[in-house]
């Protein structure tokens, strides 16, 4: 059993986020690759469904916050463990800047 009252930490969360959004920009070039004809980066935006492309003002978002996520589960897993949880596919998507910083930590 896990502290309940531990206080909510990133350090795990971002080592994981770091790889996964390395992962999901691979995947995004071959994507440009194949669209455009040049390693760019091709994304569709989680939230309203418009073309991103590199160079567009995107990021990386968790759909269910990084902090909700750990307040559920901090009593019964790690840190590590709530990290992949975290960041699954399912959470983690991309939209536009704009969206993102006001979207908040809260669910769109």
């Amino acid at each position: 059993m896990q502290d309940p009252n531990r206080p909510y930490r990133r350090t795990e969360i971002d080592k994981v986020f770091t790889k996964v959004k390395a992962q999901m920009h691979a995947e995004a070039q071959e994507r440009g690759m194949q669209k455009y004809g040049e390693k760019v980066a091709s994304y569709t935006d989680a939230y309203t469904g418009k073309a991103l492309k590199g160079g567009d003002a995107y990021e990386y978002d968790h759909v269910r916050s990084a902090e909700e996520v750990f307040g559920r589960y901090k009593a019964t897993h790690t840190d590590e463990q709530i990290a992949v949880v975290v960041n699954c596919s399912e959470n983690v998507v991309v939209t536009h800047t704009d969206i993102n910083r006001y979207k908040g930590k809260y669910r769109l």
